[in-house]
């Protein structure tokens, strides 16, 4: 029972302050900060029940929907809190598996996880790597708007803390579900492969529980053939097989994989590094290295295979071409923190031979400092309780349209959140959005009813002074 209340701390204490500061700065409304364009598009779909952007997000968006019922706020306050209280919980699972990870790698299991000196050690190594991580501008950006990153890191959170404890059949079922989960947040899941073959393949009978829990959460890729057409918004033809194919699978955004210039993963790496040396700061950057070196003396094999899975991850992050693609390497930032537990314990059994238990105690302060600075350091950029940018000019765009207008737009962040007064709020029923881009597609022409040649004929006029840019145009319907 003692133990119990020890881990039961741990993980309340961990989410606690990240979620507290999370709600603090969560933006009020629809965003367009932190690379939030595609927040619009993920609301609509979650409150509707629709198909989003490739590949569908169908576990997103179903746990999403369940938020806009909470009566707090508007419809996108509720999905950004969803985004909140997922990564809040994703603070909390690290700070349980960094606990675990320090206490074998540390060789302390013979004093027992209820005893005094565990507790003292284990609790600061957990909340160290746990709070680092939270804290992290790139982590905490995307835990306060609306978008799959944050729910995604719950679910890589959930992956590596079942992973470090199968030791049944129930166990690796329940790492399948989880693992074939995660993939309705985010198909880079998939680069978790070392770690679910590592921690299941000593037999064969925990290889086939986890393959029975990944085929039962493949059952969510139905939704898209289930809501194709049902809600607001449908991407692509999820009804025929190859159009469902063309969704899941992001075909739409397979030419951006690699094909950032080189130059750009230059720029990246270098602001992951600074990720890590200003948002953990070098301290902690330090003991995750001293960390990981000791967990590799005790789980060589486990060594190997986080690293294959964080070197994925981060190579992914740095070639994709995309704005938001340093969000990538959230599960590689994750999995880097684990090791910073163990770094503490080493640290604290090196320093306590000298300065005594005194020593924990400077621990705690030391890491109550370099919260409260990383905070203050980062909150003025990273805070959008006051923001309004994307409210404010979706107002100014539909309050210049005349009546029974098609609005056409080449920027996501204007089609999305025109979408989401349109299909969210209600507002303006008789103006129809039209994306530019997506009339490429047949799909998309079927859907609004119209060709680019109608468009052109139809009467135009550019919407004056206009918060996006000057891609957003009004055409009058003939």
């Amino acid at each position: 029972m003692r133990a119990e209340r020890f881990w039961l701390a741990i993980f309340g204490a961990a989410m606690l302050l990240p979620f507290t500061v999370y709600l603090v700065s969560l933006a009020p409304d629809l965003t367009w900060a932190h690379n939030g364009a595609d927040g619009g598009d993920l609301i609509v779909a979650a409150y509707t029940l629709g198909v989003p952007h490739p590949p569908g997000y169908p576990a997103y968006t179903l746990l999403a929907h369940l938020f806009t019922w909470i009566p707090l706020g508007s419809i996108a306050y509720r999905v950004n809190l969803f985004s909140a209280v997922s990564a809040a919980l994703a603070v909390g699972v690290l700070a349980l598996l960094t606990a675990q990870t320090c206490q074998v790698s540390a060789n302390l299991t013979g004093l027992g996880a209820g005893t005094r000196r565990f507790n003292l050690d284990g609790e600061l190594a957990a909340l160290a790597a746990a709070w680092g991580f939270a804290f992290i501008p790139l982590v905490w950006e995307q835990a306060i708007i609306a978008e799959v990153y944050a729910p995604f890191a719950l679910m890589i959170a959930l992956v590596l803390w079942l992973a470090s404890r199968v030791a049944s059949s129930r166990g690796a079922f329940a790492l399948g579900l989880a693992w074939g989960l995660a993939l309705g947040f985010h198909l880079t899941a998939l680069f978790l492969f070392p770690l679910v073959w590592w921690s299941v393949r000593r037999k064969h009978a925990l290889l086939l529980a986890c393959v029975a829990g990944a085929s039962l959460a493949s059952a969510q890729w139905f939704y898209p053939v289930w809501r194709a057409g049902r809600g607001a918004i449908t991407w692509g033809d999820p009804t025929t097989l190859q159009g469902w194919w063309w969704l899941v699978s992001g075909a739409l955004y397979r030419e951006y994989v690699f094909a950032a210039p080189f130059d750009v993963w230059l720029g990246r790496i270098a602001f992951l590094v600074n990720a890590l040396l200003f948002g953990l700061g070098p301290l902690l950057s330090a003991c995750a290295l001293i960390g990981w070196r000791e967990i590799a003396h005790v789980e060589r094999g486990k060594v190997i295979a986080y690293g294959a899975t964080m070197l994925a991850y981060v190579v992914f992050a740095i070639g994709y071409d995309s704005a938001d693609s340093i969000s990538l390497a959230i599960p590689a930032v994750m999995i880097f923190c684990v090791g910073i537990g163990a770094g503490v314990v080493a640290l604290l059994d090196a320093l306590r031979a000298r300065f005594g238990n005194r020593v924990v105690m400077a621990g705690w302060i030391g890491l109550l400092i370099q919260v409260t600075f990383v905070l203050a350091l980062n909150w003025r950029a990273v805070s959008l309780a006051d923001d309004r940018a994307a409210m404010q000019c979706g107002e100014r765009v539909l309050s210049q349209l005349p009546p029974a207008s098609v609005v056409v737009t080449q920027d996501d962040r204007a089609t999305f959140a025109l979408w989401y007064f349109r299909y969210v709020l209600g507002q303006r029923a008789d103006a129809l959005i039209v994306d530019y881009d997506l009339l490429a597609f047949e799909w998309y022409r079927a859907q609004v009813g119209i060709t680019p040649a109608q468009l052109e004929r139809a009467s135009a006029c550019w919407i004056e002074n206009c918060c996006v840019d000057e891609r957003v145009r009004c055409a009058t319907r003939e």
